[in-house]
């Protein structure tokens, strides 16, 4: 089994970096995603290397932003996903979300609307 540690007031734990990415998306969730959080992991698993951005997430979760992005933010404070690029929608460029192939996190946490420094 995976080593891990536990994140503060998360209650997510941050996989070791040996861990493989379907471990840790058995860890992130079980077959059916029952928490917000689990759902937007699946979400962003299931997008593939084309990733996804909060508004796809928010819009085939059918969950508010509010919602949405503190679970992303977990996720991503975890270490199970990562920004790669991004992309513009309407007239706002928005950060690409893909999972991690070792729990590396590559960029600074987004702000409250999703941007990157």
């Amino acid at each position: 089994m995976a080593k891990t540690e536990s994140l503060p007031y998360s209650g997510i734990e941050r996989i070791a970096r040996d861990t493989s990415r379907r471990t840790a998306a058995r860890l992130a969730s079980t077959d059916a995603p029952s928490t917000q959080r689990d759902k937007v992991y699946k979400c962003i698993v299931d997008a593939g290397v084309n990733g996804i951005t909060d508004l796809e997430i928010q819009q085939q979760l059918r969950l508010p932003g509010d919602s949405e992005r503190p679970r992303r933010i977990e996720l991503y404070k975890a270490g199970l996903i990562k920004g790669a690029g991004s992309r513009v929608i309407g007239i706002r460029s928005s950060t690409i979300w893909t999972i991690t192939d070792e729990g590396d996190v590559d960029q600074e946490p987004p702000d409250e609307e999703g941007r990157h420094e």
